[in-house]
């Protein structure tokens, strides 16, 4: 029975989803659903969860949210972020033992990228629409936000929330999308011209989609994030082929194009006073700059256990001036995710959070520099395939997508850490779940191609 439930694993979590992700005290037993399950992998096959590299760091993070309890004011403002984190262990850990095969990899990436659909799609129904730039103000007044009855969520869709949980999935589809039209002719050969020309046409419309309502959601934060890190990975084929000339040129010509575009980027925003009389434009770095100082007095006043998560945007208007002279404003966290972990999660948590990007980005290079194991190219990585039972004997191999995979994956994490210093999706938020899908994903990744962890039978 143990062994049967633990092989439909990932059917309890869908399940424990929308508990999880809507929670209440009277659903609050549904936290209890991700814990069996790693129970009845325990009794399966001996090991409650799989071995990755960041299983340390995660088990940090989960003791200073256990801490961070003993610091809340009320449970029930930090049930939503709890139930959240609870959900994305579980996540994450599924993710990164499916992602170990082929087939489970591919099944992954096509819920990683329907998720960021129907990210995009409530959102486009959703958000609450900003006015940031002029060119955008007569669409966006034309979208006016449904009511959706979803819990946290009643008043509409904040729109830098949308452009940030779309920055883990919208590097990653344009980058993969880049590598289908360069790679177009030899996938052309191995797979046919109608499916690789199909293929690219259907991912060609998945980023309009999904860049559309980036857009509309004006983030200035997203913006940047999004244009840095394209800068990035349009630099990388350049610098590894030592086109040193036009890496000059391209750089140039994003300085100059970040010079023009900066009026444009500070125009807009309605002005509101945070303190000592002094007005600040919404969504410019002054109010950043006051946000940042009041997170900085919680971490001094709460340095081992946080002050709980979900805490900050209530407990700031009580105990830090500005933001207790205007009890209106709404600060809704740190504006930046680092300053936000230690908030929730006191330094420990803060630290894990900055170990975790760290040991990801170690993974990420070091799938450059091993033996890979092939997943879509002739004869490459052969081998090792047959022998983790991935190939069957005389099953053709495909092409090596690794690389692309791996830049991809790269593109989306970058792209979201370099929102995260301005704004910030917080640990445990609604649309959080990406950031640990692609965490898992990374994972699965790095195991199957280094042999850290054996790969699944199915």
């Amino acid at each position: 029975m143990a062994a049967f439930l633990d092989r439909w694993h990932w059917v309890w979590l869908l399940a424990a989803a929308p508990f999880l992700l809507f929670p209440s005290p009277a659903r609050s037993l549904a936290l209890l659903v991700v814990p069996l399950v790693w129970l009845f992998a325990w009794k399966a096959t001996g090991k409650p969860l799989p071995q990755t590299p960041l299983n340390a760091i995660l088990l940090v993070m989960s003791v200073m949210i256990l801490v961070s309890l003993l610091a809340t004011y009320d449970m029930t403002v930090s049930l939503p972020k709890i139930a959240g984190m609870v959900l994305a262990f579980g996540v994450f850990f599924a993710v990164a033992r499916e992602s170990r095969s082929t087939r489970g990899l591919w099944l992954i990436l096509a819920m990683f990228f329907g998720t960021g659909a129907a990210v995009a799609g409530l959102g486009l129904l959703g958000t609450n629409w900003s006015s940031k730039f002029s060119f955008l103000a007569a669409v966006a007044a034309r979208l006016q936000p449904q009511r959706l009855g979803l819990s946290g969520a009643q008043g509409g869709f904040n729109p830098n929330e949308v452009a940030g949980a779309l920055l883990w999935v919208l590097p990653v589809a344009m980058t993969l999308l880049a590598w289908l039209i360069v790679r177009r002719g030899p996938l052309a050969q191995a797979f046919g011209q109608r499916r690789v020309y199909g293929l690219i046409v259907v991912s060609l419309a998945y980023v309009i989609f999904l860049l559309g309502v980036f857009v509309l959601a004006q983030s200035r934060s997203g913006l940047i994030a999004l244009g840095v890190t394209g800068l990035g990975l349009l630099s990388f084929p350049l610098w590894q082929r030592r086109r040193w000339k036009w890496l000059c040129v391209l750089w140039v010509g994003a300085s100059l194009a970040a010079l023009l575009a900066w009026p444009l980027a500070t125009a807009g925003g309605s002005d509101i006073n945070i303190g000592n009389g002094v007005p600040t434009s919404l969504g410019t770095l002054g109010e950043r700059v006051a946000i940042w100082t009041q997170a900085i007095y919680a971490i001094r006043d709460f340095p081992f256990t946080g002050m709980g998560m979900n805490t900050f945007r209530y407990v700031a208007r009580v105990m830090y001036p500005p933001f207790s002279d205007q009890p209106n404003f709404d600060p809704s966290h740190a504006h930046n995710e680092f300053l936000q972990a230690a908030i929730d999660l006191g330094l420990a948590g803060l630290i894990a959070f900055v170990g975790l990007h760290i040991a990801t980005f170690t993974m990420l290079m070091g799938l450059g520099s091993k033996k890979r194991i092939a997943l879509v190219s002739g004869t490459q990585g052969e081998e090792p395939q047959r022998a983790a039972g991935l190939v069957s004997p005389g099953q053709n191999l495909p092409l090596d997508l690794t690389p692309a995979f791996a830049l991809a994956l790269t593109g989306g994490l970058i792209a979201h850490l370099v929102y995260g210093m301005t704004d910030a999706v917080a640990l445990g938020a609604k649309p959080g779940f990406l950031f640990w899908v692609l965490l898992g994903l990374i994972v699965g990744l790095y195991q199957r191609n280094t042999g850290d962890a054996p790969a699944p039978a199915s």
